[in-house]
């Protein structure tokens, strides 16, 4: 049995890890990294069509993301040599049997990994059946066909895509209030501004600029409302009782599992956390999806 706090766990273990380019698998990959640098190596399987695709991915969706700037600047010019000493990427599919490696491939990883973290998944909600289907479900079974074939293997942790909650009945008006404050919306700002907008064609064009940037404010700010309608309108509630008991567990620990591993969400200032990275990265994100859908 091993002793000694979580980053210990890690010390010395090889460490399998899908959907490492996705939001959840940046954050573990560079938490495992930064807390535990003596990590043997983290294995990340991404889909490219080749080892140096694969490599090209993780060094520009992982590794290049700003989250990495705390382990850049403590390395400092060895950086870029301890993530190649750290992490090797693997070209490769949860959809296909054996993730689509080799067969010399898969019996030398299997001999290897002692963990497997299972992250790869879609959540699309939209996403066509038989995608989905290959990812969340069929790729399960493959990284489970997988972990039997491994030698050393202490832990296989599954990321699920599923969650259920109970709330009110869907029946409870909640969609007639969205329905109302569109209304609402277009009557108050939408019409102004499509008059504004028939005004400046007869006015030679003079208030183009002001159209444009009022214009673009309503769009952006329909489509942060349409984001936060679920959530304004929920009538469920979350059970964090084990997070909370995780959280006491850790704290009453000799080790320094609590400062490394802090999750107690009182020590959150929401008021800095609203201003300066929610409501921003939710208006980003409102710009994306615009930019997408006008270049579909």
């Amino acid at each position: 049995m091993e002793t000694g706090g979580i980053a210990e766990r890690f010390r010395d273990k090889t460490i399998l890890i899908t959907g490492a380019t996705g939001f959840l698998g940046k954050l573990l990959v560079e938490k495992i990294l930064r807390v535990q640098p003596e990590v043997r190596k983290l294995y990340l399987l991404v889909r490219a069509p080749d080892a140096i695709a694969a490599e090209e991915r993780v060094l520009t969706e992982v590794v290049g993301n700003g989250l990495f700037d705390v382990l850049r600047e403590q390395y400092g010019a060895g950086f870029h040599s301890f993530i190649k000493e750290k992490i090797y990427a693997l070209p490769g599919d949860v959809t296909h049997e054996n993730f689509g490696l080799e067969s010399y491939d898969i019996l030398q990883l299997s001999q290897k990994v002692d963990i497997i973290v299972n992250g790869a998944a879609t959540t699309n909600f939209m996403e066509r059946y038989d995608v989905a289907l290959a990812t969340n479900t069929t790729g399960v079974v493959h990284l489970c066909q997988f972990a039997k074939q491994c030698d050393n293997l202490k832990m296989v942790l599954h990321v699920s895509t599923d969650t259920w909650g109970y709330g009110d009945q869907r029946n409870d008006g909640s969609h007639k209030q969205l329905v109302y404050f569109q209304a609402y919306m277009i009557l108050r700002y939408k019409v102004p501004l499509e008059m504004m907008r028939a005004a400046n064609v007869l006015l030679g064009g003079i208030y183009t600029k002001n159209y444009y940037e009022l214009n673009r404010g309503y769009n952006i700010l329909m489509t942060v409302a349409k984001l936060y309608a679920p959530y304004v309108f929920f009538k469920g509630w979350f059970d964090d009782t084990n997070l909370r008991k995780l959280w006491k567990a850790t704290a009453m620990d000799q080790n320094d599992d609590a400062s490394i591993f802090n999750f107690d969400p009182k020590c959150i200032n929401w008021s800095s956390y609203l201003v300066n990275t929610h409501i921003p990265a939710a208006i980003k994100y409102a710009n994306n999806q615009k930019t997408k859908a006008r270049s579909a």
